[in-house]
């Protein structure tokens, strides 16, 4: 009913199946945010979409979701993974999927990666298997950040320019 290792587990295994079916590249950027257990689900992810073969760039720390989205384009992976609650409790915690164009995922996507979750081996079998078969899990790395912000000081809301006394947040 709640995610834990079983569900991220069974994603990972999928979406390492849709890249092999789809005939993509199999690289792929986690992220997670600062709730519960996020920094868990992304390291389990890792591990499962590496022991299959995928090249995996993992953040080190919390980062927001557009970060994350951001470096999937930035990388030229193929999929974004992100561990986040988003709007919701801390404690129900989710998966953010986002495309190659860095664009959430959705539609048939889902389809199949729910059909292919399915498919997927226990979680101990697995594990036992594929324990020697590890890529190496990079860090995303550090251009990526200065890019992100780099480029969010280049985004204009209003055509000329605020007085400074207009407080504007960005999130």
């Amino acid at each position: 009913n709640r995610m834990n290792m079983v569900t991220v587990y069974r994603f990972s295994f999928a979406l390492c199946l849709e890249m092999k079916h789809s005939a993509i590249a199999k690289k792929v950027v986690i992220g997670f945010d600062g709730r519960n257990l996020s920094r868990d689900f992304a390291y389990e992810a890792a591990h499962v979409l590496s022991a299959q073969g995928a090249e995996v760039h993992l953040f080190n720390e919390s980062v927001p979701t557009p970060l994350c989205a951001y470096a999937v384009k930035n990388l030229q992976a193929s999929f974004g993974v992100m561990i986040t609650a988003s709007h919701n409790p801390a404690y129900d915690n989710g998966i953010k999927l986002f495309q190659k164009s860095s664009a959430q995922a959705y539609g048939k996507i889902l389809h199949r990666l729910e059909s292919y979750m399915v498919s997927a081996p226990l979680r101990t079998d697995f594990m036992r298997s594929s324990a020697s078969s590890k890529n190496a899990i990079q860090q995303v790395p550090e251009h990526v950040f200065s890019g992100y912000l780099d480029e969010i000081k280049t985004t204009r809301f209003f055509d000329q320019p605020c007085s400074d006394d207009v407080p504007i947040v960005y999130t």
